[in-house]
This record gives C-alpha cells, sequence and structure tokens, in this order.
C-alpha cells in the first residue's frame, strides 16, 4: 500500500479534522482515505455526466440539421405563447 504524507496543514484544520475522526470512531488515517475514495466516486460521476452531456449536445446538433430552415426557434415560441395567454387572461382575444 502507498503512503502519502501532507504537509503544512493548518493546525486549527488539522485538529478539526483529528475531532471529527475521532467523533466517527475513526482513525485520522481510515478518515481521509474514506474522503479521497469520495472524492474519486464524485470526480467519476463528473466525467460520466460531462461524457453524457457531450452526446446530448451532439446527437441535438444532428437533430438540429433535420429541422426546417424556418423552424421558428424557442425564445420566439416562447414568447408567443406567453402573448397568447397574457390575451387570454385580459380577455383581449
Amino acid at each position: 500500500m502507498a503512503i502519502l504524507h501532507v504537509r503544512n496543514i493548518p493546525k486549527p484544520l488539522y485538529e478539526r479534522a483529528r475531532r471529527i475522526a475521532t467523533q466517527r470512531g475513526k482513525s485520522l488515517s481510515a478518515m481521509v482515505i474514506e474522503l479521497l475514495e469520495e472524492l474519486d466516486q464524485r470526480e467519476s460521476e463528473r466525467r460520466r455526466a460531462v461524457t453524457l452531456m457531450r452526446r446530448i449536445r451532439a446527437d441535438m446538433e444532428a437533430r438540429r440539421q433535420d429541422w426546417p430552415q424556418d423552424a421558428p426557434d424557442a425564445a420566439r415560441i416562447i414568447r408567443e405563447c406567453r402573448e397568447e395567454r397574457e390575451r387570454e387572461l385580459t380577455g383581449s382575444l
């Protein structure tokens, strides 16, 4: 197993970490390993999310090429829906 040395930890941070580890019934080393594993897991999830977003973007761009050139954009559709709703609410339809 590898050894990790960490230097120049601010004393207040070290003391808080040691206290938290003790409260959890763990050694400081065990808690640091747990935190590193959690960080690794979150990073893996982040990478999967980025990959998924890239695939979604690429799929959307591919589909956009199939759209008619004169298709309205989302902002225009929303604006028209809001205007229609406003007319309905004010009774000026």
